[in-house]
């Protein structure tokens, strides 16, 4: 069995890297996609169970397979035979995307309004505009 493992994490917040999906395949016939819930489930905004379901929902629309709500928490195997019609194939592919994008977009909604915050995270870098000012003379 051959595996490939498709990972992903925000810019600058390495703890948010995880698996979203495992590719396995023993032939052409018998290959799978396991998603990963169980990882994603611990990372925003993918923390919120509703929008698990409806990832789960829109990719059950796709497969034969049969899932039940709890699985949104678990891994769940696609049978990647489901998509040998390109219609199928392209659906499934755009489902990633726009989980991608979504969680890629939590970190710049994160960051936003942390620049709008006077929190102030250790590493930060702070220059008052008076030490610039006495710095110079």
């Amino acid at each position: 069995m051959v595996g490939i493992r498709l990972r992903t994490a925000r810019t600058g917040e390495p703890s948010s890297e995880h698996s979203f999906i495992n590719l396995w395949a023993n032939n052409a016939d018998n290959a799978s996609a396991e998603v990963q819930f169980a990882s994603m489930m611990r990372r925003e905004p993918f923390v919120d169970r509703s929008r698990r379901l409806e990832l789960l929902n829109e990719l059950s629309a796709l497969s034969t397979s049969t899932w039940v709500d709890d699985d949104a928490n678990m891994r769940v195997p696609f049978r990647l035979r489901d998509l040998r019609d390109p219609s199928r194939l392209q659906l499934f592919l755009d489902i990633w995307r726009r989980y991608l994008d979504e969680f890629h977009s939590y970190e710049v909604a994160a960051s936003d309004s942390e620049l709008d915050s006077d929190h102030i995270t250790a590493g930060d870098e702070v220059v008052a505009p008076d030490a610039v000012a006495d710095a110079r003379q």
